[in-house]
């Protein structure tokens, strides 16, 4: 009996631990830059764009949608300097405003299950002029694309 407890605590550890080493990718500022930053792109450039930075999810598949933001890493870094939404958080948002572009993977592409590279996307859709909310690391920099300032 006691080694049938004992079995079951290790097998339950053993859970735990590899959930909690596999669940958070850490992402860096070169991470985001390759994500999310964009200094010349256009609506049409989804596909191109996505497949020529190999972006896709975290477990290697293609991702549904990302958004690019139409600036130097300079002008989005800039919104780190402003102050956290709340204490202890991360998260800025902009006080001037930015192009972006979001990018969609078409239903065909979805529908099929596709791979990187294979992964298809519909032109982006432009939204001009838009505020923004990041997350930044302690250093400043830009790590996380949140969305839209509402």
């Amino acid at each position: 009996m006691k080694i049938s407890i004992f079995a079951g605590v290790l097998l339950i550890s053993a859970a735990v631990l590899s959930m909690d080493r596999g669940e958070k990718v850490k992402h860096d500022v070169a991470w985001f830059t390759n994500q999310h930053i964009a200094e010349k792109m256009n609506e049409d450039d989804c596909t191109n764009v996505i497949k020529g930075r190999g972006i896709m999810k975290d477990d290697g598949s293609c991702k549904w949608s990302n958004t690019f933001i139409i600036a130097s890493l300079e002008a989005v870094a800039a919104v780190c300097k402003t102050p956290a939404l709340k204490r202890n958080s991360n998260l800025h948002q902009s006080t001037t405003t930015f192009d972006l572009i979001d990018c969609a993977q078409t239903m065909d592409s979805a529908k099929d299950k596709d791979k990187p590279p294979n992964c298809v996307y519909k032109k982006g859709e432009l939204k001009e002029q838009k505020r923004i909310k990041i997350g930044c690391d302690k250093k400043g920099n830009p790590i996380h694309y949140e969305g839209l300032v509402k």
